[in-house]
């Protein structure tokens, strides 16, 4: 696939007549240099990224094909990494219980 000029001169024309025709037009008064500002600064943004968005379509970046015993191993390894950080979490929240019940338990002593 390659690129449409027509595309890019639609665009180009498109955001040209926002950021460089539109702010001829801004009435007068005291804000017309900042809408100004923000007409040319939006447009000229929009179309940069329309832009970067159209030309990565050209190249596109395609994942690595991976093996079917790659895609198992991974598979496997990942649920192990999950059941670990599972119990992780479970032994952090058993302490934090306990350690608020102790506390709870030294205020009541306490009073």
């Amino acid at each position: 696939m390659g690129a449409s000029i027509l595309a890019v001169i639609f665009f180009t024309l498109f955001w040209g007549v926002i950021g460089l025709v539109l702010p001829i037009y801004v009435p007068k008064g005291v804000n017309r240099g900042i809408l100004q500002l923000i007409l040319i600064l939006t447009a000229f943004t929009c179309w940069l990224f329309w832009l970067c968005c159209y030309m990565a379509q050209m190249n596109p970046l395609i994942g690595p094909k991976l093996s079917q015993n790659t895609i198992l191993m991974m598979a496997r390894e990942w649920v192990n990494i999950i059941v670990c950080c599972s119990y992780i979490y479970i032994f952090c929240l058993i302490t934090l219980l306990y350690f608020l019940q102790s506390n709870r338990d030294l205020e009541t002593e306490s009073q």
